[in-house]
């Protein structure tokens, strides 16, 4: 259950830093730009979550999906898929 919140704990500091907005000193920031779908040729595999190192894997999960633009709704339920036990429990 530890590590089941250690991951629970990284998930939200991530989430809360994608939707936190840049701070920044100037009067006028620049827009952020939207995001595009991109069209990758590499395949790369997906990382499997074991219940071990979670901010390790919730690093290259995220990597994986900013590779992919993969939407964060998509992202919760992909990632679900690649937990395996005891994670999954």
């Amino acid at each position: 259950m530890t590590r089941l919140d250690e991951l629970l704990q990284c998930i939200t500091i991530v989430e809360h830093n994608q939707n936190s907005p840049a701070s920044s000193s100037s009067t006028n920031p620049a827009p952020s730009p939207s995001p595009t779908p991109h069209l990758h040729h590499i395949k790369l595999k997906v990382p499997r979550f074991n219940g071990t190192d979670p901010s390790g894997w919730v690093f290259k999960i995220t990597q994986f999906f900013e590779y992919h633009a993969t939407s964060d709704q998509d992202g919760l339920t992909i990632a679900s898929f690649y937990m395996e036990i005891p994670a999954l429990a």
